[in-house]
């Protein structure tokens, strides 16, 4: 009879332990699907290319080395000043910044991390766009 109560009482906790992985698992967020990876140069390209407008492309050069040329559809906000110039779209769209080498896109990207961006992608160097640059 012990041998019996305990057989049971093993299979009800295993019984309640897969209830619970199982509830625990369709409470988990859900991947994200579809992320694209805008640092990827081709998938930014397509981007560009694509004529959407749910973007938001910032050089975050001086406005000097943006007129040299910058990647088509890219504003001009300076990597020092970002944080209090940020349009309003910013909070709606991936927001994708790139500078020079990919120091100040660094620095940019963590500031706008801070201010509690999520939809954010550091591009890094312009050298890496692999089409032609618009100039003023």
């Amino acid at each position: 009879m012990k041998k019996r109560i305990i057989l049971v009482l093993s299979f009800v906790s295993i019984f309640f332990l897969a209830v619970s992985c199982l509830s625990e698992k369709n409470n988990a967020p859900a991947p994200a699907v579809n992320q694209a990876d805008y640092t990827d140069p081709a998938v930014l390209k397509n981007l560009v290319e694509s004529g959407s407008t749910d973007y938001l492309l910032i050089d975050v050069r001086t406005p000097e080395e943006y007129a040299s040329g910058h990647i088509p559809t890219a504003v001009n906000i300076p990597y020092d000043v970002i944080t209090g110039n940020l349009p309003e779209q910013a909070a709606d769209v991936p927001v994708i910044v790139y500078c020079r080498s990919g120091n100040r896109s660094g620095i940019a990207y963590k500031a706008l991390t801070g201010m509690g961006l999520t939809d954010l992608y550091d591009f890094g160097g312009v050298s890496r766009w692999p089409g032609d640059l618009a100039s003023e």
